[in-house]
């Protein structure tokens, strides 16, 4: 029964729910990057075999978010913002068009379409101040920025490694190199989910999304990722074969 269950979310996760947001381009720069967003949602569609919500068009703007404190700009490259499917990315590249920004942010819009898809709700949402589900939350933020990751990569002739990429996932509150690191706790995100994305596809996304994970108290987050990484892996193997 598991496996049909399985089977039916992944086949309503390929299918493609019209949308009613349809935006307008405002200026040359937008325009530009609205161009390439839609490039390179097509190239993420043929490679991973999956599509983006029908008539669904990116909406790019050029800010800061509100609750972002100007000292945060200079890391904030983009961002896909959950309530209203669109993206936000850093005044600073309004001329420079990145390909990899892109990829990335397309992964987590993906994502978030094909979690509705499936009756799984926005994923992975955003934190809503509550002190209680940081850590859920931040659990959560490891699996997406992994998935945005494997897409910023799928497009490239040569795909970053993953060999030793555990590495760069803290064992402690202690490492906090690897929890400040955005770079680094990225690094260890794809490692996690990129065997599992490769393999097993939209089957793959959509275990992800469904099976939660969870690192243990005191911040150690590499052994329970090995863990999880292993058990995606076996229960896929018995769901898709």
């Amino acid at each position: 029964m598991k496996k049909i269950i399985f089977a039916l979310l992944a086949l309503l996760a390929m299918c493609l729910p019209a949308s009613d947001t349809i935006w307008e381009v405002k200026n040359p720069e937008e325009s530009v990057w609205f161009s390439a967003f839609e490039n390179r949602a097509r190239v993420i569609e043929e490679k991973f075999g999956v599509k983006f919500d029908a008539k669904w068009k990116p909406k790019v703007e050029f800010a800061r978010p509100e609750s972002f404190p100007p000292t945060v700009e200079t890391p904030l490259a983009g961002r896909y913002i959950f309530a209203t499917q669109s993206f936000l990315v850093s005044p600073r590249w309004k001329s420079d068009v990145r390909i990899a920004l892109i990829d990335h942010e397309l992964g987590h819009a993906l994502a978030d379409q094909v979690s509705r898809r499936i009756g799984n709700g926005a994923w992975p949402g955003e934190w809503n101040g509550d002190v209680d589900q940081l850590e859920e939350m931040m659990a959560r933020n490891f699996i997406s920025e992994g998935i945005a990751e494997y897409f910023e990569n799928i497009g490239k002739r040569h795909p970053k490694r993953t060999k030793g990429g555990y590495k760069n996932l803290p064992e402690s509150w202690f490492d906090q190199e690897l929890w400040r690191n955005i770079y680094r706790r990225y690094e260890g995100s794809y490692w996690i989910v990129q065997p599992i994305l490769k393999r097993h596809g939209i089957h793959g996304l959509v275990y992800l999304m469904t099976h939660p994970f969870k690192y243990s108290l005191g911040g150690n987050v590499r052994g329970p990722a090995l863990e999880y990484q292993k058990k995606a892996m076996e229960d896929l193997k018995k769901m898709t074969s």
